[in-house]
């Protein structure tokens, strides 16, 4: 609701409101009959959107930029693999260095 402006005189304030306290401040007027504007012509109108859809985003992505970043992603799988067999490799070749001056082979 909107409030309605009062200007009191500070003397005359509680002798013109009787329901004012008498040790406090009383709260301002409010205009009851308060209707809110209504707007025509906006309501129900369908919006039109016209970006891009989904399908065309995923099929300029999958064009351009899953190929760029497949061959990145193989590129640091290839050195992943390659750090780790390494030292498996290493560590065969010790195992077997072993098993042959132990003399069981």
């Amino acid at each position: 609701m909107k409030t309605t402006p009062q200007i009191q005189d500070l003397n005359q304030r509680h002798a013109s409101d009787p329901r004012a306290s008498r040790h406090g401040r009383s709260f301002p007027q409010t205009d009851q009959s308060y209707q809110s504007s209504t707007l025509l012509g906006g309501c129900g109108t369908p919006v039109k959107f016209h970006g891009p859809s989904f399908l065309e985003i995923s099929n300029r992505y999958f064009a351009d930029e899953a190929p760029r970043s497949f061959a990145v992603e193989a590129g640091v799988f290839a050195a992943l693999i390659l750090t780790a067999v390494l030292p498996i490799v290493n560590s065969v070749q010790a195992v077997a260095t072993l098993i042959h001056h132990a003399g069981v082979l």
